[in-house]
């Protein structure tokens, strides 16, 4: 992959050595498409196995017998292609993403390439190389933190530990349906608050910036509740790591 990040930062699109490239998103346009469909679009391209465990459990899959590259492949049959599951804001994204200006047909080689054919017959092939390649840049771009599962010693452990995730999972999914989702407004709003920015200013924004601005303000409300406890006496200064706690220094 070639790394020209910092024009990719100030605004430039990415360009890879295969000669396709990835368009810098701005805010502008992702804040008009569902929320739920970019959060899929981000998952899609970011995710791992084991970030799916738990819903590949529920649908009876063991995600110790994926690839991430097979994930990938698996949702974005689903939402891309799939006529009953389709998700139109998920499709105008990844075109905006890809630079791609048709509807694509999908093939699957006898490599396990993953092919997208545009309708004006140029080519798109998303290799397991060009996958991970893409998965890098997207990461960067939205601070995607891949989950990290503990290890089990047999089957039965194993299923114990994901369905204790089941549960927390449906718990928190409960939640967001009573309106605990923090939305893109809600950001923006905060980003708008915390700086000298208008709202012309904020919408202008990549979506590096986007994300990099929101990712400052949760840590500085965290920093702050950290320093309440402090104050209170309800942390012990001694016992905890103060500096991992700060949005600089982490």
């Amino acid at each position: 992959m070639t790394d020209n990040s910092s024009k990719w930062i100030r605004g430039k699109n990415f360009k890879f050595k295969n000669g396709r490239e990835l368009k810098n998103l701005s805010l502008d346009f992702v804040s008009e498409i569902e929320e739920f469909s970019y959060q899929l679009f981000i998952r899609a391209l970011c995710q791992n196995t084991e970030d799916m465990a738990v819903e590949l459990y529920q649908i009876g899959l063991d995600y110790e017998k994926y690839s991430n590259y097979e994930l990938f492949v698996m949702v974005m049959s689903t939402y891309y292609f799939d006529e009953k599951n389709r998700d139109e804001d998920f499709v105008s994204i990844l075109n905006e993403y890809l630079m791609i200006e048709d509807d694509l047909e999908v093939f699957l080689n006898e490599v396990e390439e993953i092919m997208f054919i545009e309708s004006n017959t140029n080519k798109v092939i998303i290799t397991k190389e060009f996958y991970e390649d893409i998965k890098e840049i997207t990461k960067k771009v939205v601070g995607f933190t891949n989950i990290k599962l503990e290890k089990t010693d047999n089957e039965g452990t194993k299923i114990a530990y994901l369905e204790s995730m089941l549960e927390d999972l449906e718990i928190a999914q409960e939640g967001n349906k009573e309106g605990k989702r923090i939305s893109f407004a809600s950001y923006i709003t905060s980003i708008i608050l915390e700086s000298s920015y208008d709202y012309e200013t904020v919408f202008n924004m990549n979506m590096f910036q986007f994300h990099t601005m929101t990712d400052m303000i949760k840590k500085k409300e965290e920093w702050g509740n950290v320093m309440i406890g402090v104050y209170t006496g309800n942390i012990d200064v001694k016992k905890t790591k103060l500096g991992n706690s700060h949005w600089l220094l982490r």
